[in-house]
């Protein structure tokens, strides 16, 4: 099998802020769901990238008490700079891609926590096909995140997607776009019936179809009676476009009770999806303004926050041109 070069943390957090502020919402929505009588997170294991700095591992140790880790490096460098930054003796590092780990290593002996933060486009058809088989081992109250580049552009390149002979396909080719991905070998095994060429306008959407449609293909490969829920989903971007797809898996009715206890009806993020729903799973966009990191620890400082316009004000910058645009 292909072997994936797994790069989703290479740059620190602090540079990245859009996807520290979704990586905190995945921590809420986490200490939510710990409310549920069934769950209990220091029985879990996270399983991840956590490429040299291990940020969402220790976030995870530190929030929810979690001590059984395996995290996922297959680049060399990254992994030997991981084992020199790693502050705890219960993470255990794979220098391996994450098709070797799930082929091989993926462990049976408790529920998990399992977020494969993908980041190159060049590689998306492997990491569907590992989305399955990772999906065709799950159990029920385990907890998926996927991450995958959505930048059209980069899909273009990345695949190699021609007009003509000589010529790559423009973003707005969106014609020979759907019809690479519904001749691809690997694409049309993901790609849902009714999509057209206006989906392509929002190819996020795209991509997180043919991330469900493997998630369900592993479910069902799995035969367990169990069913992909859906909580939430991102869009952001620090540089590239990314998305996000997290939810949890059971059946029908301990979903249901999930909701109830956890109080999700209220939480702003939560997207349940209706079996009459569209694949297409809208996500929310997560647009902060670019922050110098002295700004970015300034405003650490103050959160979590119960009143987000009081932190806005006693901020002594200001962002945009008004209120509104500085608070939101």
């Amino acid at each position: 099998m292909a072997k994936l070069l797994n790069r989703g943390a290479t740059i620190p957090y602090q540079l990245r802020p859009r996807k520290a502020i979704e990586r905190n919402i995945f921590v809420d929505l986490l200490k939510k769901i710990a409310s549920y009588d069934k769950i209990n997170f220091t029985d879990y294991r996270y399983v991840g990238f956590g490429a040299a700095y291990l940020e969402d591992f220790k976030q995870m140790h530190l929030e929810l008490g979690i001590v059984a880790m395996d995290c996922i490096e297959m680049d060399k460098h990254a992994y030997s700079r991981q084992l020199f930054n790693n502050p705890y003796y219960f993470v255990n590092s794979y220098n391996i891609s994450s098709t070797d780990y799930i082929d091989t290593d993926f462990k049976f002996d408790r529920n998990q926590i399992v977020w494969l933060d993908y980041t190159m486009p060049r590689y998306f058809r492997q990491q569907l096909t590992d989305v399955e088989t990772l999906c065709s081992k799950l159990v029920s109250l385990d907890i998926i995140k996927f991450t995958f580049n959505s930048q059209l552009r980069s899909f273009i390149s990345s695949q190699s997607i021609k007009k003509d002979k000589y010529r790559l396909c423009q973003e707005t080719d969106l014609k020979f776009i759907l019809q690479f991905l519904k001749d691809d070998e690997t694409y049309k095994k993901y790609l849902p019936e009714e999509v057209g060429v206006s989906n392509l306008l929002n190819f996020d959407t795209v991509i997180r179809a043919l991330a469900v449609r493997a998630i369900n293909r592993g479910l069902t490969l799995g035969g367990k009676n169990i069913k992909f829920h859906h909580l939430t989903s991102f869009t952001y971007a620090d540089g590239q476009e990314m998305t996000t797809i997290t939810g949890v898996v059971c059946t029908d009715e301990e979903f249901s009770k999930i909701i109830d206890q956890c109080k999700l009806e209220s939480w702003p993020f939560l997207k349940e999806l209706s079996e009459s729903e569209s694949e297409f799973v809208e996500a929310i966009e997560i647009a902060v303004p670019d922050m110098t990191v002295s700004e970015r620890i300034e405003i650490d400082k103050r959160i979590p926050a119960v009143d987000i316009n009081a932190v806005a004000k006693e901020l002594i910058f200001y962002y945009g041109s008004n209120d509104d645009e500085h608070i939101n």
